[in-house]
């Protein structure tokens, strides 16, 4: 998959999967939906947090939060490498935050509950 290009124009159907409530540009969320597409698996859901979704932030990382119920650790960096590889194929040399949680209810770590308090859904 090349980088990004923004000489072709978006199509109606990429219009309207763009979310404009956060701070990636449209050809940078199509490319993320890609990867999750092909790299997470069908029960997985995943977030943006953090900087990125606050319109009056300025600059910052890519934070991701990716549920998938009941992986275990080593699925885990397995996924983690596959969908950091697949992210940077297609967004470039970007630092991105990858957090990898099997649940994302009440006995979910604080900080994967903080980071969906706020979160914006990508996928699916």
């Amino acid at each position: 998959m090349p980088l990004l290009s923004d000489s072709q124009p978006l199509t109606e159907d990429e219009l309207g999967r763009i979310n404009p409530r956060i701070r990636l540009t449209p050809r940078e969320q199509l490319a993320m939906r890609e990867a999750f597409a092909r790299e997470l698996p069908s029960t997985a859901t995943a977030w943006l947090f953090g900087s990125r979704t606050d319109l009056n932030a300025a600059g910052g990382d890519i934070d991701l939060l990716i549920h998938v119920p009941g992986i275990g650790f080593d699925d885990e960096l397995a996924l983690a490498t596959r969908l950091q590889d697949a992210l940077m194929a297609r967004l470039g040399e970007r630092k991105i935050d990858l957090l990898i949680t099997p649940v994302t209810d009440t006995t979910a770590k604080p900080f994967v509950r903080h980071a969906l308090a706020g979160a914006v859904r990508l996928h699916p």
